[in-house]
């Protein structure tokens, strides 16, 4: 299994990036991982759970859950940033996983988040972040 080191998470930390019939082994790091699929289906697995996920749906991995991608056909979107970000909601909840990580987010906020530059207005980014958590 890989620690990513790359995602050591300053407070600001966000990145935004699209993948098309993507897989990858095992994983950990210290960020949330919002993982939006665009079109097609993809499967993701975390701590030892397998979802399904088919055009408009998500899975939102925790910090230091194990995840992985299965090779698919399928294009997604991922954001990997800082719980630090949304720190009034993570750090209650910091020792705690979710029941599920899959759901599905409104259609609205995927679009303004599918549409945000990166390293722009960190206030509307943080807003954005806050109502997917």
């Amino acid at each position: 299994m890989l620690y990513e080191l790359m995602h050591l998470c300053s407070t600001d930390y966000f990145k935004k990036i699209y993948c098309e019939n993507f897989s990858f082994s095992p994983h950990i790091h210290n960020c949330f991982e919002l993982v939006v699929c665009l079109s097609g289906k993809t499967y993701i697995t975390v701590d030892k759970k397998t979802y399904e996920l088919k055009a408009g749906e998500s899975v939102l991995i925790f910090p230091h859950q194990i995840h992985s991608f299965a090779y698919s056909e399928s294009r997604h979107m991922i954001c990997i940033f800082s719980p630090k970000t949304v720190s009034a909601y993570f750090n209650p909840r910091s020792t705690l996983k979710p029941k599920s990580n899959k759901f599905v987010p409104d259609t609205a906020l995927i679009n303004v988040l599918n549409d945000y530059k990166c390293n722009s207005q960190k206030l509307f980014e943080k807003g954005v972040l806050y109502l997917i958590s």
